[in-house]
């Protein structure tokens, strides 16, 4: 059962590498500082303001009334929601907390001025395209949520599922390179040592970052990549062998985003990411020679053989939990 007991029995990297992280929000504490800029893009930062930097989290199981991810294994338990709440409603667990807003920039700075003490989490909302930036000094960093989903080359539409994998791929990297620009514009240490990390700022870090191409599968290649790989996931309990007594012979997906998070031992921070997958999982039957259809039996003579599909149910999975700030094993640093 995901709950708050659970998440707080084992490190935190554990539990999001067991539990999908489906669902984050609430209305939480969050004030702006007065200065806050409500245009879009270039010049636009909206700061959380020190005394509304904490907040509070609860784990609780996901409400699933249509199914969607129902499927579990011991390796990929129970879809999770955090919620999210200004108050401390009994047992939860104070967080640092990051809304995001469409096509702004916000920024957070882990440094408890409220004096609740002992807040050793961090957590912005569900990304799907979003870029998150950490820079400053281990022990009081500062995390930025970037949103460019207006962003597109000049005459190109927005992004589609029927759209060539090669015009995504010229959208995507638009999108990234719009917010490193907003993130050397709006970043207090980045922009303070103009793209340099030396003194008179110690221990600051190069900035980091995390992007959509770190968490999601963006191309059609990528999906049916990570689709072969159904047999090394039901090896490792990420996927079942079995459901109803069907065996599950392929994976289909739908989509794919992450939850990014933080925490704190000692005096430092660390930062990760929830890389996951919805997938359709099927039961293949191999359609007998009198019932095929002329095409059938063509591409059978050349090896091809018809099944037909049945889905078995939907699921979660985890492809894995990887920390990008500030030891960069996902991610990149901000170039």
């Amino acid at each position: 059962m995901s709950n708050n007991a659970t998440f707080t029995g084992m490190p935190a990297t554990q539990f999001f590498d067991e539990y999908p992280v489906v669902q984050v929000g609430g209305t939480g504490a969050t004030v702006w500082k007065p200065s806050t800029i409500d245009k879009e893009g270039f010049g636009d930062l909206q700061v959380v303001s020190s005394n509304t930097r904490i907040s509070y989290a609860t784990f609780a199981a996901w409400n699933d009334p249509m199914g969607i991810g129902s499927v579990t294994t011991p390796a990929n338990r129970q879809p999770t929601s955090l919620k999210i709440t200004a108050n401390n409603p009994g047992g939860a667990i104070p967080v640092f907390y990051l809304p995001y807003a469409l096509n702004h920039n916000r920024r957070l700075t882990l440094v408890d001025k409220q004096g609740i003490g002992a807040v050793d989490f961090f957590v912005t909302d569900l990304v799907d395209g979003c870029s998150v930036y950490v820079e400053g000094t281990p022990a009081q960093p500062s995390v930025y949520h970037i949103n460019a989903n207006k962003q597109k080359p000049k005459g190109m539409k927005d992004l589609s599922p029927t759209m060539a994998s090669s015009k995504k791929m010229k959208i995507w990297n638009s999108k990234w390179s719009q917010m490193d620009q907003r993130f050397k514009t709006e970043g207090t240490v980045v922009k303070a040592l103009g793209g340099t990390h030396a003194p008179p700022l110690p221990n600051v870090q190069a900035a980091s970052k995390v992007e959509s191409q770190d968490y999601m599968l963006l191309t059609a290649n990528q999906e049916s990549a990570f689709s072969g790989m159904l047999a090394g996931m039901q090896a490792t309990q990420r996927c079942p062998q079995n459901i109803g007594g069907q065996s599950v012979d392929e994976l289909e997906v739908i989509f794919s985003q992450g939850t990014i998070f933080g925490t704190r031992v000692g005096l430092n921070w660390s930062f990760w990411v929830q890389k996951r997958v919805l997938v359709k999982l099927y039961h293949l039957t191999l359609v007998p020679p009198a019932s095929r259809t002329t095409k059938q039996k063509a591409a059978a003579a050349f090896g091809k053989l018809p099944y037909t599909r049945t889905q078995l149910g939907t699921e979660w999975v985890i492809r894995g939990v990887h920390q990008f700030g500030p030891t960069v094993n996902t991610g990149r640093l901000v170039p």
